[in-house]
């Protein structure tokens, strides 16, 4: 216990009378020996008060700048990865419009293939061996 903390744990105790004189330890002592000690120990106490208020707002601070860095960091990678998708994406849109352009130009040529006289005389073929299970 330092020297400040006995003073005030002093000046809190109750005042009990004197036996001899019938006066209280307050009326012992001069009139400004207590009153020094603990406007001294109160400017020490709210030195010590503002002092930690004072380290809590800095550390406070630095909590928040650390946790603005990570959302800052969160949104750096989301809007990375969103750009990437939405490449990705349009290179897949240009792949299918180009494998639905070779689609329809393979149909266009079956059609044509179907439709000419040669497919036709080879399924007129095929229709009279299946008929005579040749």
């Amino acid at each position: 216990m330092n020297e400040t903390d006995a003073q005030i744990k002093q000046a809190q105790r109750p005042k009990r009378s004197s036996a001899r004189s019938g006066a209280t330890v307050a009326e012992q002592a001069p009139a400004g020996t207590l009153e020094a000690p603990l406007t001294q120990a109160l400017d020490t106490t709210q030195s010590q008060v503002a002092n930690l208020q004072h380290e809590l707002d800095r550390v406070s601070l630095t909590q928040a700048l650390i946790d603005t860095e990570a959302a800052t960091a969160r949104v750096i990678d989301l809007t990375e990865r969103l750009v990437d998708a939405r490449r990705q994406i349009t290179e897949l849109r240009g792949e299918l419009e180009t494998l639905r352009i070779q689609h329809h130009q393979i149909r266009a040529e079956h059609e044509t293939m179907k439709s000419s006289m040669a497919f036709r005389l080879a399924t007129l073929i095929w229709n009279i061996r299946n008929a005579l299970r040749v």
